[in-house]
């Protein structure tokens, strides 16, 4: 049952049988790619930018910009190993096929 499953493009999970193929339009496809690296370019971005304009307001020298640079490798990082795998997740499914 199983295999019959994998040849139609899906998986079965408790029980569900779920879709591995996308069905979506190119231009969908093009436009979720931009809005997952949007999101990594703002999410290195904005924290030093936040943190610079807070050090300007506050007078707080550099304090502010460098934890937010800080903060903001870590959450672009973790957005650009969100899309690595996830990609890697979408090609695995494409080999099966």
């Amino acid at each position: 049952m199983v295999g019959e499953s994998e040849n139609r493009g899906e998986v079965q999970r408790n029980g569900e049988s779920e879709s591995n193929h996308d069905d979506r339009a190119p231009m969908a496809k093009a436009m979720d790619w931009v809005a997952r690296i949007t999101t990594a370019g703002l999410s290195f971005g904005l924290p030093p930018l936040l943190g610079y304009w807070l050090d300007q307001r506050y007078g707080l020298g550099y304090l502010l910009t460098l934890l937010g640079f800080g903060f903001g490798m870590f959450a672009g990082g973790w957005q650009l190993m969100k899309i690595a795998r996830d990609a890697g997740a979408e090609d695995d499914v494409s080999e099966r096929k």
